[in-house]
């Protein structure tokens, strides 16, 4: 029998200021303060056992005041909720009544959970993790306490089928039972044929092997739910497998075996968790400046996702590709929410986390290997089809140009394969050069532009690899964003509107249906600016013009939320960082060289806006997979990735005093680290004076990812004021293809065509593109 020595909750209560997992628990952030490692196939985590409720995402929210058990899986920050598999109860009476959740019981660092029951004989549990085993223990008073083990349950899922097996009724001398079984179930995920219609809910098989130690007794309640007698103690591992029974028994062999104790496995786990968030992050920050624990928690969000969903010896899911290197195990992952993801949490990753990155990219092109398209939003095995776009390409382009693929050849057949893949309608449209129609569509406008910058980011890769006729082709049709351009208002809009407001959320003239996904056409207008800054502003005629565009967006007088628009939180003006449509926007003024309002703009987000913070309601959205955390980790140091599908990082204002970031590498041997120090920090200093590289005094507004990787120096000098500089900007890798879209053109064209394109131009809703 275990003794409760209750040094690991003293640890836990000694700990938690330092990263503080309750920030985004509360209000939308949609987080949980479980126990898992990075990028865990498990995550041990509190359930307030509410369904079917938008603020249950995860399963927990803090302004619940019960405690439904502990489930073995939970999303991190998603705007949908699912998973939730394998409920464990603590039960106290014969009704089956929920115990009362009381924050001042509860106590969770990275890699452990604890709370205590003031009202029960069960005393206390606790909960840690390795990458796929979850183990929990509890603690009795008295004797004869009960837990229930339930695999019906699921957060906002369906259970289809599930049950468990007990292979040995009969326990040992020991008091050990070992247990497996299964959850098949439905949530979020659907399968849609090759015309979009949906055919049916898309399944995920979850296979688990358990082992209880300190049973007294066994009551089989169901086939599906059994109950786990106990006197003073009771210790359960339970292995999660995404392709059999016998994979979770040597996953849980091979991560928690009986000769090493739960003690052993939480310290591993708190060790790990400790090493990446204190002595790879080393950090000093004016707590009066946001604070280094809302910055480590932040990191620690970016480390959730993806999921691990291959075994220990690499087995993955058979809608997974084997592998390109078959003599290695593979590590597979999923819960790619690609349109969050893309901008900024996967380029953080490429740069701390590079070996994530490859296994992310490497995973996607060997689904689509199966599946003809790269994923969209990939849940466990199960594409959902959720949000538009396919920023599977973005993100294959980002990790392309980076080095971050195993097979190029792969990656360029599967980004072709995708560009051209009839799964999105409007891909017909922008094959034969023209608008995808509003008035047959729903989100028409954001999704057309968003699929241009898709087609943008391909055409970059097959530039790169000299297919000069990809390239040009999917160049052009990137172009389309200017098809949906209004000359009359100088926004981008629906084709058969009668009355158009670019301030009105979730527009359109039509019951229950809309021009723009989760946002507005004024903040849906700098979508293109993701990756052609420039032709924005031609279009909108200047720089002049363009300055006031963005100005308008931080405009508070513009804020008009409408329809329940429930994503769109975290407002300045219609600047809505709680959802990720205009997480680029404030760098955008570095393209138009005013460098002091990026730096402006960042300074009253991260200081003068109270968006993010240290209490559960410290994010102004949902995480989305870690990408807020990442737009504040990376907007606190000082650079962003606003181009998502390039090697170039901005410049913006850090807020940190001085940062050691050791970033990880491909091998794990060669790690370098990056040093910023920002001079002269304070609260009132929040522009950028200057600033050095490795000693040398830089002479433009952004950094290469190949300058960064190599461990340099960054020094940012800060002052109250702003001394007008000059700069340069970052190339637009747009403008080198523009010249050979213009050459190719000119050769297939008669000198009557030419002189028609000329002026045809500033008709831009038009098809002025073909492919």
């Amino acid at each position: 029998m275990a003794v409760d020595d209750n040094l690991l909750v003293q640890k836990c209560k000694r700990e938690k200021g330092d990263v503080n997992v309750f920030i985004g628990t509360g209000s939308g952030g949609h987080t949980f303060p479980g126990a898992t490692r990075k990028f865990g196939m498990v995550q041990l985590s509190p359930s307030n056992g509410v369904q079917n409720s938008w603020n249950f995402c995860s399963g927990y929210h803090y302004d619940a005041q019960e405690f439904a058990g502990l489930t073995h899986t939970a999303l991190s920050g998603t705007g949908l909720g699912d998973l939730g598999d394998f409920l464990l109860t603590p039960i106290c009476s014969s009704r089956m009544k929920r115990l009362k959740l009381d924050h001042e019981d509860e106590c969770a660092v990275p890699g452990f959970y604890t709370i205590e029951f003031a009202e029960c004989n069960m005393a206390r549990l606790e909960a840690t993790a390795t990458t796929r085993v979850g183990l929990s223990r509890f603690f009795c008073q008295g004797a004869h306490c009960r837990l229930r083990f339930d695999t019906t349950w699921g957060q906002n899922s369906k259970t289809i089928q599930s049950k468990i097996n007990i292979p040995n009724a009969k326990k040992s001398n020991n008091d050990i039972l070992y247990f497996d079984g299964e959850r098949q179930s439905s949530g979020f995920g659907r399968k849609r044929d090759t015309s979009g219609k949906i055919q049916f809910r898309a399944l995920r098989h979850l296979f688990f092997s358990c082992l209880a130690m300190g049973v007294k007794r066994t009551i089989t309640v169901s086939s599906k739910i059994i109950e786990l007698h106990m006197d003073n103690f009771l210790e359960i591992r339970c292995a999660l497998s995404s392709t059999s029974i016998k994979k979770a028994k040597l996953n849980l062999a091979t991560e928690a075996p009986t000769n090493k104790s739960f003690v052993s496995i939480a310290h591993d786990a708190l060790a790990e968790w400790n090493t990446i968030l204190k002595d790879d992050f080393i950090i000093d920050i004016d707590e009066h400046m946001l604070g280094a624990s809302v910055l480590r928690t932040a990191l620690y969000h970016t480390l959730l996702t993806p999921n691990t969903i291959s075994d220990v010896d690499g087995t993955a899911p058979l809608v997974f590709a084997p592998s390109f290197r078959k003599e290695h195990p593979s590590w597979t992952v999923s819960t790619l929410s690609t349109w969050d993801i893309f901008r900024t949490q996967f380029p953080w990753l490429t740069l701390f986390v590079p070996s994530a990155a490859k296994a992310t990219a490497d995973s996607m092109i060997r689904y689509a290997t199966i599946s003809q398209r790269l994923p969209k939003w990939l849940l466990a095995e199960s594409e959902t089809d959720v949000m538009i776009g396919y920023h599977g390409v973005a993100i294959i382009t980002n990790a392309f140009l980076k080095g971050l693929v195993s097979s190029k050849h792969a990656a360029i057949h599967t980004i072709l394969a995708t560009t051209s893949s009839n799964n999105e309608p409007v891909v017909y449209y922008h094959k034969r050069g023209e608008r995808y129609p509003s008035r047959d569509h729903v989100e028409a406008v954001s999704t057309g532009l968003e699929i241009a910058v898709d087609d943008t980011c391909a055409a970059r890769v097959m530039e790169a690899n000299g297919l000069r006729g990809h390239a040009i082709r999917l160049a052009r049709r990137g172009s389309l964003y200017q098809a949906y351009f209004d000359n009359a208002s100088s926004y981008f809009r629906g084709d058969d509107t009668e009355h158009f407001d670019p301030y009105e959320f979730h527009y359109s003239n039509r019951k229950n249906a809309h021009d723009f996904t989760e946002g507005s056409a004024a903040q849906y207008f700098f979508t293109p600016a993701l990756v052609d800054p420039i032709g924005l502003i031609r279009l909108l005629g200047s720089v002049e013009e363009m300055k006031k565009r963005l100005d308008a967006l931080f405009d508070p007088t513009f804020l008009r939320i409408q329809h329940g628009a429930r994503d769109v939180t975290g407002c300045i003006g219609q600047c809505c960082l709680g959802n990720e449509v205009v997480h680029h926007v404030p760098y955008l003024y570095n393209a138009i060289r005013r460098f002091d309002l990026t730096q402006r703009r960042i300074n009253d987000i991260l200081l003068n806006s109270n968006l993010f913070g240290s209490g559960p309601d410290g994010l102004p959205g949902n995480d989305d997979c870690g990408q807020i955390s990442a737009f504040l980790l990376l907007s606190a140091l000082g650079i962003y990735p606003a181009d998502p599908c390039s090697t170039v990082w901005q410049l913006g204002r850090p807020i940190v005093r001085a940062v050691n970031l050791t970033l990880g590498s491909i091998d794990q041997n060669n790690k370098k680290i990056l040093r910023i120090i920002a001079h002269n920090q304070a609260p009132n200093h929040p522009y950028v004076q200057s600033v050095y590289l490795d000693g040398m005094k830089l002479s433009r507004s952004y950094l290469y990812h190949s300058e960064l990787i190599a461990g340099p120096l960054i020094e940012f000098f800060m002052s109250p004021s702003f001394k007008p500089n000059y700069l340069s900007v970052a190339p637009s890798p747009k403008n080198q293809l523009e010249k050979k879209i213009l050459i190719s053109s000119r050769r297939r064209q008669t000198p009557r065509q030419r002189t028609a394109a000329r002026f045809s131009t500033k008709n831009s809703r038009s098809s002025l593109f073909r492919s």
